[in-house]
């Protein structure tokens, strides 16, 4: 079971993060998991369900640590169609897309987050006018 969270995040991570976080190493592992446990990072349901489902194993070495789960609110699926509409993205039929970046940047839009992702991933959050950043660069920034 994750500990309590001292207080409420600054920062919300995707499926992409979740990934390069439970494979990331030495110091830069240590701080993001002291992260979660904390209660700093975030973890969206929507995420953490999208996470479970690619990366199984992964997903249990984390849940431990997950201490800040954020649910989706009408709030925010307001403001993600809201990105789609300024966006002219359109929301897919796909099977398979949760649309986890859409709704991760309308809850860093809607409480004031900054959003983490991977480095490969950084990109997938152009024109959403919210804060993102990689992982590496999170902890850079903070230190």
């Amino acid at each position: 079971m994750a500990n309590k969270p001292e207080s409420d995040c600054s920062c919300v991570i995707d499926t992409s993060g979740l990934h390069e976080l439970a494979t990331a190493s030495g110091n830069l592992k240590a701080t993001l998991i002291a992260s979660l446990d904390n209660g700093t990072i975030g973890v969206p349901s929507w995420a953490w369900q999208e996470f479970k489902d690619l990366y199984e194993d992964e997903a249990k070495e984390l849940a431990p640590h997950v201490s800040k789960r954020l649910q989706l609110t009408p709030h925010v699926e307001v403001r993600a169609a809201r990105i789609t509409e300024e966006l002219n993205l359109g929301f897919s039929r796909g099977a398979y897309d949760n649309h986890v970046e859409l709704h991760t940047a309308s809850i860093a839009l809607n409480k004031g987050y900054k959003v983490l992702t991977s480095a490969n991933n950084v990109s997938a959050y152009d024109g959403m006018d919210c804060p993102v950043l990689d992982l590496a660069g999170w902890v850079n920034e903070t230190n």
